[in-house]
């Protein structure tokens, strides 16, 4: 998981914000897998709720498809945190980093 962060400052005399909320944050760069704990990511409840009841089931399978930066890779790290909350062991394989001839016909 690769978090890069920046610091905002307090900005002084902002009418926009209550000086409580302004003081210190941290922001993410917006790249890769967004942290379980972070507040940008953006909930889907109808399809985390789908994942979560699945990985109940023995031998689930859960295929996650959309476009580049739609967080595919942040709804596997929950969907894995949850699993693993649930007592299961999980285990992530990239299959990208599989060489291509085990993809290829067996003979």
């Amino acid at each position: 998981m690769r978090q890069k962060s920046q610091k905002i400052e307090k900005i002084n005399n902002s009418p926009s914000f209550p000086p409580s909320l302004v003081s210190t944050c941290e922001l993410e760069y917006p790249e890769g897998e967004v942290a379980l704990d972070s507040l940008f990511y953006v909930e889907r409840p109808p399809i985390k709720q789908r994942c979560y009841e699945e990985i109940k089931k023995p031998g689930f399978l859960i295929r996650i498809k959309a476009p580049q930066h739609m967080g595919k890779s942040s709804l596997l790290a929950r969907i894995l945190h949850q699993s693993e909350n649930q007592g299961n062991t999980t285990v992530a394989i990239d299959f990208q980093l599989a060489e291509e001839e085990f993809f290829s016909d067996c003979r």
